[in-house]
């Protein structure tokens, strides 16, 4: 298969359709055409993620897609294998007048028919065991489809039972199973050891790269809940740096240093590497300007503050915060110009550090 639907769409394979659509419309609006006059190939960067998302956004495109992928083949083929293999020919038996005549010579080759109904007992076998093999391996293939849309319905549940039951000792999809297993246990029924269980069982069998790297992220993401932070920091940091989920891995390591171990060199330079790939992951940039903050690196944090106010991130909070190092710096007059837009914008928190640093000035009306 020359092009994957998911990685043109950068998102993992257990996506669901709010997440296609999100990626879609990210990616679409980044490389539309009228937006890169200067990128040469933008034009068919943009196809490739329309042809994309027609597939991943129809359920019944998609299961065909992921069946596809997953087997190299076309469903439909399996559909008329097993179409043609329905009707068993029965050989009549020969009359009586045959079978007198040739009783001697029934007689005379005993033997050789014993051999050859050896033969047929052993080719029995065969059969029956191929068969049960292809009934094993085509129930496995069921229950698994149908855990997977199930999950898409929101019957978390019942998905959780059907994925279970098709992890079978000839399932191909076992780690997919397995892994959107621990899904369901760590994002809907909030139990995280379980979740982690079988994220170790998927490893067993031997994923993909992509589906290991989707694994060590959620596998964070339980640590994390868990309180068992470093652990959840091991974890993060074993994602692959050319993953889709790298990004996503390599901030929430950094907000764990930041907000949990107190740790700000090395989150720092996480949330740097992170704005270098993306100079719009504002996230990332209001952690970066708090670690500023927090190690009196005022000039920084408001060089870091104003980015944000001009992408509109979060006024109310940012003019704040920036209120706080303009008055470590000493400039009253801007950390009050900063406070009163922060009022503005709704952010109460703000009225108390105005009253005190900027006496003898009306309050501004909220908006």
């Amino acid at each position: 298969m020359s092009k994957n639907y998911y990685e043109i769409l950068e998102i993992p394979l257990s996506s669901n359709q709010d997440e296609i659509k999100k990626a879609y419309r990210q990616l679409a609006f980044k490389y539309h055409p009228d937006k890169n006059l200067d990128q040469s190939d933008a034009d068919k960067i943009f196809a490739e993620i329309n042809e994309a998302y027609s597939v991943l956004s129809d359920p019944d495109l998609k299961a065909r897609y992921d069946f596809k992928l997953f087997y190299g083949f076309d469903y439909a083929l399996l559909e008329s294998h097993v179409n043609e293999v329905t009707e068993v020919n029965r050989r009549p038996h020969p009359p009586a007048y045959y079978r007198q005549a040739h009783h001697y010579e029934k007689q005379e080759y005993t033997r050789t028919a014993y051999i050859l109904s050896g033969l047929s007992v052993v080719l029995l076998i065969g059969l029956v065991t191929g068969f049960s093999y292809f009934m094993l391996k085509t129930t496995s293939e069921r229950d698994f489809q149908k855990g997977v849309g199930y999950f898409r319905m929101g019957d978390h549940y019942t998905a959780l039972a059907l994925l279970k039951r098709s992890v079978r000792e000839f399932g191909e999809n076992n780690d997919l199973a397995l892994m959107l297993s621990g899904k369901i246990y760590a994002d809907y029924i909030q139990n995280y050891e379980s979740a982690i269980k079988s994220f170790e069982k998927a490893l067993k069998y031997k994923p993909n790269d992509s589906l290991i790297n989707e694994i060590y992220y959620f596998k964070g993401k339980c640590y994390n809940e868990l309180k068992e932070f470093e652990q959840a920091i091991t974890y993060f940091e074993r994602v692959d740096p050319l993953s889709c989920k790298s990004d996503s891995a390599m901030y929430q390591a950094a907000l764990i240093q930041t907000l949990k171990l107190g740790l700000y060199d090395q989150a720092l330079a996480k949330f740097q590497a992170l704005l270098k790939q993306n100079e719009n992951f504002n996230d990332a940039r209001f952690y970066l300007a708090q670690i500023f903050q927090a190690r009196e690196m005022h000039s920084e944090a408001l060089r870091e503050y104003e980015k944000l106010l001009t992408q509109k991130y979060n006024t109310g909070m940012v003019h704040f915060l920036a209120a706080l190092s303009e008055i470590k710096n000493g400039n009253m007059e801007n950390a009050c110009s900063h406070l009163d837009l922060s009022i503005s914008s709704g952010y109460s928190e703000a009225r108390p550090l105005r009253k005190m640093h900027c006496p003898g000035k009306p309050f501004p009306l909220n908006p």
